[in-house]
C-alpha cells in the first residue's frame, strides 16, 4: 500500500511539474509578445518625437512667412505713400508749368506793345 502512495504521489508530483511547465511556456509566450508591443511602442514614440519636431519645424516656417509678409506689407504702405507724394508734386509742377506758361503768354504780349515797327 506504501507503492500505492508513493505511486499517487509520483503522478501528483508529474502533473504539477507539467503544470509548471505549461505555465512556464506560457509566461515565456506573454513575454514575447510583450516584448513585440514594447518594439512597437518605442518605434511610435520615434515617430510621434519625429512629427512633433516636424511640426515645430513648419510653426517656424510659418513664422517667419508672416513676418515676411508683415514687412512687406509694411514697405508696400511706404511706396504707396511714396507714390502718393510723387503724385502730389508731378501735379504742382503741371501747375507751376501752366502757369509759367501763362505767364509766358502775357510777357509775350507785353513784350509785343514794345516793339518798334
Amino acid at each position: 500500500m506504501l507503492f500505492g502512495v508513493f505511486g499517487n504521489v509520483n503522478l501528483e508530483v508529474a502533473k504539477g511539474k507539467e503544470s509548471v511547465d505549461q505555465t512556464q511556456e506560457g509566461f515565456h509566450l506573454i513575454h514575447e509578445k510583450l516584448s513585440i508591443v514594447k518594439s512597437g511602442i518605442a518605434q511610435i514614440a520615434q515617430v510621434v518625437a519625429e512629427t512633433a519636431a516636424g511640426t515645430q519645424n513648419v510653426a517656424s516656417h510659418i513664422k517667419q512667412i508672416s513676418l515676411i509678409a508683415h514687412q512687406t506689407s509694411f514697405d508696400t504702405s511706404i511706396v504707396a505713400d511714396t507714390i502718393g507724394q510723387q503724385e502730389n508734386n508731378i501735379t504742382e509742377i503741371r501747375t507751376n508749368a501752366e502757369s509759367l506758361a501763362s505767364l509766358a503768354t502775357e510777357l509775350n504780349k507785353v513784350a509785343a506793345t514794345f516793339k518798334m515797327s
